[in-house]
């Protein structure tokens, strides 16, 4: 994978981030290519005014096209296996058919709230995010779909050594 990232577009709120990607999957229950791209444009809202400097909630909004072809194959053993089935599904893959190709070209809006100190160390605080992805036909693509995550984790130090958090995240996609 290949990004290449220009911070200042407009404006110093706006980004540009172009990527590139050929990925291959060898499993033992399927082989899976993906090759393609996507360009991302991302506005940083402004920062709030917090009580301390660094503690302001940090908005994203970001808007993203992809076009990306895909192939796999999945075993035979894979595919007789019912245990596998939802494995396969949670990964993109249909167990109702052994191999396929096809073009996945969808527009995708993401935005997120985020008022931890560090979100790699989160001592206090919360984020929440939501995804909302649109692929079809009308882009030139093959496969047809909707797809709606959203996720909310929440931070709270109890003294210095404690840290309870918490995460609920959710989803559905419908063709």
């Amino acid at each position: 994978r290949l990004n290449f990232t220009q911070p200042y577009v407009f404006s110093p709120k706006y980004s540009l981030t172009l990527s590139a990607q050929a990925w291959h999957s060898a499993e033992p229950t399927y082989t899976l290519n993906t090759e393609g791209g996507r360009i991302t444009l991302t506005r940083q809202f402004t920062r709030g005014t917090g009580r301390m400097p660094g503690r302001s909630p940090r908005m994203t909004f970001a808007v993203t096209y992809a076009n990306e072809r895909e192939s796999y194959k999945i075993s035979e053993e894979a595919l007789q296996d019912p245990t596998f089935r939802d494995d396969l599904i949670a990964i993109g893959l249909d167990p109702r058919r052994a191999e396929s190709k096809g073009r996945r070209s969808a527009v995708i809006l993401d935005a997120m709230r985020n008022t931890t100190n560090n979100l790699l160390d989160a001592r206090r605080g919360y984020l929440t995010s939501l995804h909302l992805e649109r692929a079809g036909t009308f882009l030139g693509g093959t496969y047809d779909y909707y797809e709606l995550t959203g996720e909310g984790r929440l931070y709270r130090s109890l003294g210095n050594a404690i840290v309870l958090a918490g995460q609920v995240r959710g989803g559905s996609i419908d063709s």
